[in-house]
């Protein structure tokens, strides 16, 4: 039997031998390996010696990788930034099916023939940041060196063809930059524009700020004492009405007044006039034809208080359709609880008809 070879702190390819382990089933001894990737693997003696392995797996992986990436560029399995922004850029300038080629390719915008090769945009323009992407400086002109650079989506934003740009002090850039500038609101800017302000004017005229007085009320239904505008106050107490800390107090105060009013008649549907009342449907429908007809021709203004809203024809008796008083809504409650006393004010149209 051969005498054992001792390797301990050996070096074999990325392994290092710390110190040997147990043997296997087939009676060869194991020894436990630091590899250069941090990784730590048990592998027999022959296999170093024999250099059959060189590593606890890492080198492999790297070799796979390199053999099916042609550019080169990954990180993780996965393609790069830089190298997904350089396909993309492509594909927009030469691919119908491409999302966006309506901005890119069919406008004319073409990658230089010197970009057709990864590695040469790679040397030009390094590796995308984090958060970049490509933006071209002159949107009219395609994809090259002189005129790309990396950029936020930010700054792509304020370079893009739709933008409102004011030029001011020899200085030109779109409404966002000068509100950033200024501090004043984009939405100021452009009302300050829509009104025909000097361009200085827009952007240094200060903002006003307009400080309301408030004053402490206390709300009417849960007490609570909250602060409110001293106008809204006023104007609260010449309504007459109360006030109200929230909605919700708001709506129970509305509800509470409804309740304590006297309620008033409502309007009858057409359907249940069919069934219940058929006799005064009858007398609605006859008055009807005549208005068509052109035999009645109905009142615009109430014939007791001369109110010219919701003005409707009102049958005192059901049995007698053309005895007709034009009323308005209020009046018109009041004739339905007492109609005896609104029949004599009431005016006969049968004649009309005949």
């Amino acid at each position: 039997m051969p005498k054992l070879i001792n390797l301990i702190g050996k070096r074999f390819g990325r392994l290092t031998v710390i110190k040997r382990a147990e043997k296997d089933k087939w009676g060869s001894y194991k020894w436990l390996c630091l590899c250069d990737c941090g990784e730590k693997t048990m592998v027999i003696g022959s296999s170093l010696k024999k250099n059959r392995t060189k590593s606890c797996g890492c080198l492999l992986k790297e070799k796979t990788q390199q053999r099916f990436t042609k550019h080169n560029h990954t990180k993780n399995g996965k393609n790069s930034r830089t190298y997904n922004s350089w396909v993309n850029m492509t594909r927009r300038c030469v691919d119908p099916n491409k999302e966006g080629y309506e901005y890119y390719g069919a406008r004319g915008i073409k990658v230089c023939e010197r970009w057709s090769k990864f590695q040469n945009f790679l040397d030009d323009m390094r590796e995308c940041p984090p958060e970049y992407s490509i933006d071209r400086i002159n949107n009219d002109k395609g994809y090259y060196k002189e005129n790309c650079r990396w950029a936020t989506r930010k700054e792509q934003a304020r370079n893009k063809n739709n933008n409102h740009i004011e030029t001011y002090n020899g200085k030109s850039q779109c409404i966002a930059a000068w509100a950033e500038e200024t501090g004043i609101c984009e939405e100021t800017i452009i009302a300050r524009l829509n009104r025909g302000l000097p361009l200085k004017n827009v952007l240094t005229t200060p903002i006003k700020i307009l400080k309301s007085q408030s004053a402490f009320v206390e709300c009417s239904k849960c007490h609570q004492i909250f602060a409110k505008d001293i106008k809204r106050i006023k104007q609260t107490k010449k309504m007459g009405k109360q006030h109200a800390c929230s909605r919700k107090c708001a709506s129970a105060i509305v509800n509470d007044q409804r309740r304590c009013e006297p309620s008033t008649p409502t309007a009858i549907s057409v359907r249940k006039d069919k069934e219940k009342f058929p006799e005064k449907n009858l007398a609605r429908s006859l008055v009807r034809r005549a208005i068509k007809s052109g035999k009645i021709i109905p009142l615009e203004e109430c014939e007791f208080c001369g109110s010219d809203l919701s003005v409707d024809g009102h049958h005192p008796d059901h049995s007698r359709p053309f005895l007709l008083l034009y009323l308005c809504k209020n009046c018109h409650h009041q004739a339905d609880s007492d109609p005896d006393k609104w029949e004599n004010l009431a005016t006969d149209y049968s004649g009309c008809i005949i």
